[in-house]
């Protein structure tokens, strides 16, 4: 709890610093994606070394929730750079409940030039890391599309769908893969 607390104090401090920048379109310089999303797909779950009379192996469908924020610059009116933090909570048909923190590095490519409203692609790799769990850190690949638009003078919201892949192994309980597909919303300072 602690740290879900501190994550979201973090999370709060950056975007209020964002805010000071007013933007057209928001195609250039600094800036601060923060998202929530919701995804539904498959989770695998393969044991090391099953007990006596146990399957080796788990399938069954898999619920994650997603709060993130991406810090970033815009290297040109059709590229950014970024890099996130998360929060994700993971939930299994087979009783499987965690939370993890997200790190990774995430690449958009706008398809409107100097325009506020646009349609986009991005990228994301990086790792996962569980809370209150000793288990080595997962893989993370996300990619997707979503559009940006404006809302009012200065607000850019953005809403995108994608998929997300994770696989964690978990020291001497075997492995997992989520494999998900989901929407986000999210607000561009």
């Amino acid at each position: 709890m602690k740290y879900l607390f501190l994550t979201i104090l973090s999370m709060l401090a950056i975007c209020a610093n964002a805010q000071d920048a007013k933007t057209d379109g928001k195609q250039k310089g600094y800036f601060n994606i923060t998202e929530l999303g919701i995804y539904f797909g498959k989770a695998f779950r393969e044991m090391e070394e099953p007990k006596p009379g146990t399957p080796s192996y788990f399938k069954g469908n898999s619920t994650m929730t997603t709060a993130r924020t991406i810090n970033g610059v815009f290297l040109n009116p059709h590229l950014s750079l970024g890099i996130g933090l998360g929060l994700e909570n993971h939930t299994t048909t087979w009783d499987v409940n965690y939370a993890s923190l997200l790190y990774f590095l995430d690449t958009r490519l706008y398809l409107s030039k100097n325009k506020p409203n646009s349609l986009f692609v991005f990228f994301d790799v990086g790792f996962t890391s569980v809370l209150g769990d000793h288990g080595l850190p997962s893989n993370l690949i996300s990619t997707g599309a979503g559009y940006k638009f404006r809302v009012g003078n200065a607000l850019l919201l953005n809403v995108s769908g994608g998929y997300d892949r994770i696989q964690r192994t978990t020291g001497g309980m075997g492995s997992y893969d989520f494999s998900t597909t989901g929407i986000k919303a999210g607000v561009l300072f």
